[in-house]
């Protein structure tokens, strides 16, 4: 009787062993079992996060690979704007248009003209078949409210030893008149306004009255 209650004993034992050797290998998993995560390796420990760990990188890896497509973007926008740069560039790169070829180079005065002067500039040429003979050489012209003409005029006649019949009688050295109220080229003080002539130094106005002529082509700028 004793031997019959040992043996029986003995196999419920067994059938204990094999049932919880069985509950490793089960659906839910026992404790030592675990779960497996999605890589295919086996979670031994589910309450760690190993898992949701090992499942975050990927995550950041698509979000790098967006954010690198996002710097190709930009990189793209950069170069569109170094086109547009390129574009204005060449507008910047365009040339001034080219200088009239009927004026004398150096002047304002076109080939036709035997003398010229530029009022701003303060400079006066004597001109001979279209180039420069003499100057530039200094001037002084009209103040305010006797301004010296400008524009295109003629030599009317000339007098080495003028003198001015409206202004008490001053001196007006190699005077060569080119208008109808008395404006001329002659000898004068550069350092101050004239009435309306224009003063030259005393070499200069000797040259200009000896080189221009009644009917020669003055040119005031």
């Amino acid at each position: 009787m004793i031997v019959a209650v040992l043996i029986l004993l003995g196999v419920l034992g067994s059938v204990g062993v094999a049932q919880a050797a069985g509950g490793g290998d089960g659906k839910g998993g026992g404790k030592d079992g675990g779960t497996v995560c999605a890589d295919g390796r086996r979670d031994t420990n589910p309450a760690d996060g190993v898992c949701a760990r090992d499942g975050g990188p990927k995550k950041d890896d698509g979000a790098k690979k967006g954010g690198d497509k996002k710097g190709g973007d930009k990189n793209g926008d950069k170069k569109d704007g170094d086109k547009k740069d390129g574009d204005k560039g060449g507008e910047k790169g365009k040339s001034a248009p080219p200088r009239d070829p009927n004026l004398v180079a150096g002047t304002p005065c076109t080939k036709a003209a035997e003398a010229c002067a530029d009022l701003n500039a303060k400079k006066a040429w004597l001109i001979r078949d279209g180039k420069v003979t003499r100057g530039p050489v200094p001037l002084a012209s009209g103040g305010p409210g006797y301004e010296t003409p400008r524009g295109d005029f003629k030599v009317q006649w000339k007098n080495k030893d003028h003198r001015s019949a409206e202004f008490d009688n001053a001196p007006m050295p190699w005077a060569v008149f080119f208008t109808d109220t008395g404006v001329a080229f002659h000898q004068g003080d550069l350092r101050s306004n004239s009435h309306g002539c224009i003063r030259l130094g005393a070499q200069d106005a000797e040259a200009f009255f000896n080189a221009l002529n009644t009917g020669d082509d003055v040119q005031v700028r």
